[in-house]
């Protein structure tokens, strides 16, 4: 079937690939016995209908109130705690492994 003339609708493009581009367009052209023109338009749809992701709303600090916003850096702050005292206690735990590692190759540790 011909294409339609150039229209408000209708535009007959050209898609220069290479890459990883390629590569998805050779894909989705075997995987879909399509030709390569008809697997790009095929990629190109199936991304126009993905839902978008989600956009997370930034609020100016007025909008907070101090609580919230104490709230928020105490869990944080909170936070850091807990990964140093999970630091702390791997390393420690590196250092009786390299002791139980030289006692057993008979070195002094």
């Amino acid at each position: 079937m011909p294409n339609p003339p150039a229209s408000d609708d209708f535009r007959n493009v050209c898609i220069k690939a290479r890459g990883e581009l390629l590569r998805a367009i050779e894909a989705r052209a075997a995987a879909r016995n399509l030709p390569l023109g008809l697997a790009a338009a095929s990629l190109i749809k199936d991304a126009l209908e993905m839902p978008a992701a989600p956009v997370r709303a930034l609020v100016t600090l007025e909008a907070v109130s101090t609580g919230d916003i104490i709230d928020e850096l105490v869990g944080r702050l909170q936070q850091i705690g807990e990964i140093e005292a999970a630091v702390a206690r791997a390393e420690a735990a590196e250092a009786r492994l390299a002791m139980v590692a030289s006692a057993l190759a008979g070195g002094q540790g």
